[in-house]
């Protein structure tokens, strides 16, 4: 099961996608699925038309978890490390959910446990091309990016409506 919104794709992460799939021909697990679906529903831009609110590999992204938690993590395409908080592998089902959406955009999906897990992209940060020392030492205890933008009335908004679509 899938609520999503439209799924737009950067040319680049397009292609990993692709490459991801060939490597999961015929597999039936969540991870697949969710490739398959972010594959079959994408519209392709090109890397320099992508919008600043696009979540794209290498961007930070401040997102909610149903009605329980926010996180903000750098969405990267190296495999998951559970002891790094700032990145969020797009190896996985959580940072490929989140992939292809936009502010105010979320996605419904099963995770491999058979739960619905449901994500509200609520900011998009700018390309995080570096790491500091203590990130890349496994030093860092909380992510060091840069703060997003204040919230506008539309975000207001955007937050009722992704209530209304988790409790119905």
């Amino acid at each position: 099961m899938y609520d999503y919104f439209p799924t737009v794709l950067s040319a680049a992460d397009h292609s990993r996608l692709q490459r991801m799939m060939r490597g999961m021909i015929g597999s039936r697990s969540p991870l697949a699925a969710l490739v398959r679906h972010k594959l079959g529903t994408a519209t392709v831009v090109p890397n320099a038309n992508a919008r600043a609110d696009l979540v794209s590999s290498g961007r930070k992204v401040r997102y909610r978890i149903g009605r329980v938690r926010s996180d903000e993590r750098v969405l990267v395409w190296a495999p998951a490390d559970e002891t790094d908080e700032v990145s969020l592998s797009l190896l996985t089902p959580d940072g490929l959910a989140l992939l292809g959406l936009a502010v105010g955009r979320y996605i419904s999906f099963k995770t491999d446990d058979h739960r619905t897990q449901t994500f509200l992209v609520q900011n998009v940060g700018d390309r995080h091309r570096t790491r500091s020392p203590q990130v890349a030492s496994g030093n860092a205890s909380r992510p060091n990016l840069t703060a997003f933008p204040s919230r506008s009335p539309t975000d207001s908004a955007r937050e009722t409506a992704f209530e209304t679509a988790i409790t119905s």
